[in-house]
């Protein structure tokens, strides 16, 4: 089951949120949009004030250009077709995608929230070549099914 990664905080047990993710300097998070056609759902220029989250008043300067888009949150085992619909949204992109790749770090970011029994989360080779042509390295964070976790500390 696909759920809206925007608006829907709270994870539940064997969700994993996908999010792609693109940082650099330079980066600059209008150019990328226009390149990507999608609006990321966070994004921010080096040197702008950013809140620390929804809940601090704190703020912080970004270090760097970062370009957040939250896929969406998936049931483990529905990960490997939400990446690659992801993958397809990317298509029109083509060349502009590759030239980000070798400009930026880019990354699809799993948060995976683990039942209390464990999570299986398997993604197939093909899938794996994929992300890899485009240049996107994958990162897994995995969070304490014990630990209250709000989905913002999960980009």
């Amino acid at each position: 089951m696909v759920r809206d990664a925007t608006t829907d905080t709270t994870p539940q047990a064997n969700d994993v949120r996908i999010t792609l993710r693109i940082f650099g300097n330079g980066l600059d998070p209008t150019a990328v949009s226009r390149q990507l056609g999608l609006i990321p759902s966070k994004a921010a220029k080096s040197g702008d004030v950013i809140a620390r989250s929804r809940r601090s008043s704190r703020v912080r300067r970004a270090s760097t250009g970062t370009w957040i888009y939250a896929a969406c949150r998936v049931h483990a085992d529905s990960v490997s077709l939400a990446i690659d619909n992801l993958l397809r949204m990317l298509e029109p992109a083509g060349e502009a995608f590759l030239r980000l790749s070798e400009m930026y770090k880019v990354d699809l970011s799993l948060g995976v929230f683990p039942s209390s029994t464990g999570t299986i989360l398997e993604l197939p080779v093909p899938l794996l070549a994929a992300l890899s042509a485009k240049g996107i390295a994958v990162r897994l964070d995995v969070y304490d099914p014990r630990d209250e976790i709000d989905d913002e500390d999960a980009m």
